[in-house]
């Protein structure tokens, strides 16, 4: 103008400085605030006071989107109003609360269509049936919106608005909510990207523990730890991996349920067992029917369930049956062939939530199946145990038996397999082939141990000895070798027997020989038949001779040869004198 000086500005263009500083100065401010927290409840609530204030309205809310269902739910709402009563506002605030409004409605699409902004004089005249519904609601008139967007992707959306009244925006204050808009899109979705990565990491933190858990009782499962403390881990860990508030294991034995273990229940469950017929737990019984897991209120227990979970201390409990056997997939093609039993229930994990907890989690559930399967293998492995010590100490006792009474018998025995190897012999049988008792020598050993002969006189070849003969298919029948006597080293004269020892299919892995000591038959049997040789020699002197006396020297002298007699007198019997003569 004529006469101002050209280095002042005029008073309208300081006022538009001082109001661009102003605006910058609460964008820094803005910003500062929206980068102080990746918390996003605290970043709306900022955002929405904030820009009520330097926007000079009454109501400024917000809205993100959530993408799995494509709706907007409310998440931040600011109302400052000396007009509205503060019981109205807090039941508007309840009420926003409770709303949502749909991505595909015409009136949001055409806001993300038309640069993100949309001012307009009167709502009630454009929505339609949703948002009019919102609108009545809570009397909106003249609004204006803001699309959030981040890098193309809808966040959310902004709205301002004076309650119940018609509102003009400046091109000013739409320009400066714009700015505001996109800081604050930028910083909501920072922050929700950011609590997904908190969330993932924290997800990932629980696989990590409850796959430590799970390890964990695996290991005291295959360390050889006893059932009951391999029980002990495992409830603490489904204490602790479970989130709950209490844990048992109970085991099942001839349709009778006994705790074995628990923490965070009733206090006096150490000192008693509980026990209950599993026909008394309707719930249980079906799990172990079915192999499925159950969660059963507390309200849908009656009679003597009801009882037992008061008395154990469960109220809304995840059931979980312990199957032992082999799993379904392999079980149809074992029972085919009859060699597995079906899967059956060794027991039960109760996992105990309170009355407040609806159901447990998918993490919960699957965590609770990882611990109980191991749970059920320790119980299997403990089960199979007892059998395996219970049968050897069975075969242990018939081994000591069956060991007694070879030792005890006369003959010998041994058994050896096709390779000549001494499986088995008792303590008689080392007098016969020179063996210490357990021996595990060969049948080469033997020869080399002790030679043995013929009843001839002639060494027996290892080819032609019984034993050897024995292994390779001839039947040995009373057959007789000489050998000497470990004890005293005297000959003796050795009958041996065998028969062939087969396999479950017939095959022939050994033979059994039995040994008897017959020197003193074989004595007998020599004597006899140097009586029966004598007695045919008399006759035949007998049938030659017609010398008396003749005969009786004849006799005489094959009698003392006979019995190995150096001297031996004929004496004739007198009737009438009843005296002997020698002749």
């Amino acid at each position: 103008m004529p006469g101002e000086s050209p280095f002042y500005t005029s008073e309208q263009e300081r006022q538009q400085l001082r109001k661009a500083l102003r605006e910058s100065e609460l964008l820094r401010e803005f910003s500062e605030l929206l980068a102080s927290s990746l918390d996003p409840t605290h970043i709306l609530q900022v955002l929405v006071r904030r820009t009520t204030e330097v926007c000079e309205v009454e109501r400024c809310a917000v809205w993100l989107l959530d993408t799995t269902r494509d709706i907007f739910l409310p998440s931040a709402y600011h109302v400052s109003s000396p007009r509205l009563p503060r019981k109205v506002i807090r039941v508007a605030n309840k009420l926003w609360h409770r709303s949502s409004l749909p991505f595909n409605d015409p009136l949001v699409r055409r806001l993300f269509q038309n640069n993100g902004m949309l001012a307009l004089e009167d709502l009630t005249l454009e929505a339609g049936p949703p948002i009019l519904t919102v609108t009545e609601k809570f009397q909106v008139r003249s609004v204006l919106l803001i699309a959030l967007i981040r890098e193309g992707r809808p966040v959310g959306m902004m709205s301002l608005d004076n309650p119940g009244r018609l509102s003009t925006f400046s091109l000013e204050q739409q320009q400066f909510v714009r700015a505001i808009g996109q800081q604050a899109a930028i910083a909501i979705d920072n922050a929700q990207l950011y609590q997904e990565a908190q969330r993932e990491r924290k997800r990932a933190e629980r696989l990590i523990e409850r796959a430590q858990a799970t390890y964990q009782v695996a290991t005291s499962v295959n360390s050889g730890k006893p059932l009951a403390r391999v029980l002990e881990i495992a409830i603490h860990h489904l204490l602790n991996g479970a989130e709950a508030t209490g844990a048992a294991i109970a085991l099942l034995d001839s349709d009778m349920v006994t705790l074995a273990c628990a923490t965070g229940l009733h206090p006096l469950l150490s000192q008693h067992k509980l026990p209950i017929s599993l026909h008394d737990l309707p719930h249980c019984h079906t799990a172990a029917q079915t192999g499925e897991t159950a969660f059963v209120t507390q309200e849908s227990t009656e009679g003597k369930e009801h009882l037992w979970h008061e008395q154990v201390g469960l109220e809304n409990v995840l059931i979980v049956p312990l199957m032992v056997g082999t799993p379904d997939s392999k079980r149809q093609k074992e029972r085919e062939r009859n060699e597995l039993q079906p899967t059956r229930c060794a027991g039960f994990a109760f996992v105990n939530y309170p009355s407040s907890t609806p159901y447990p989690s998918q993490g919960h559930y699957a965590f609770t199946l990882d611990i109980a399967t191991q749970c059920a293998l320790a119980i299997e492995k403990d089960q199979m145990l007892s059998k395996v010590h219970h049968t050897a100490t069975l075969a242990m006792e018939r081994a000591n038996t069956l060991d007694a009474v070879l030792n005890a018998m006369n003959e010998g025995i041994i058994v050896l397999d096709m390779d000549g190897q001494v499986i088995v012999n008792n303590s008689t049988v080392g007098h016969f082939l020179g063996l210490p008792a357990d021996c595990k020598a060969s049948l080469l050993t033997i020869f080399q141990h002790q030679p043995f002969y013929t009843l001839d006189g002639q060494l027996f070849s290892s080819e032609d000895f019984p034993l050897t003969r024995a292994l390779n298919g001839t039947l040995i029948r009373n057959e007789r070798f000489m050998g000497r006597r470990m004890t005293d080293n005297s000959e003796r004269i050795v009958e041996i027997n065998s028969v062939p020892l087969f396999d479950d299919e017939a095959q022939q892995i050994g033979v059994v020989c039995a040994f008897r000591d017959v020197t003193e038959q074989a004595r007998v049997e020599r004597r006899i038949r140097n009586v029966l040789d004598t007695l045919l020699h008399a006759a035949e002197v007998v049938s030659d001779a017609d010398d008396i006396k003749e005969i009786h020297q004849r006799v005489l002298a094959m009698s003392l040869k006979a019995l190995n007699c150096e001297r031996g007198v004929v004496q004739s019997y007198d009737p009438e004198q009843h005296t002997f003569t020698p002749l």
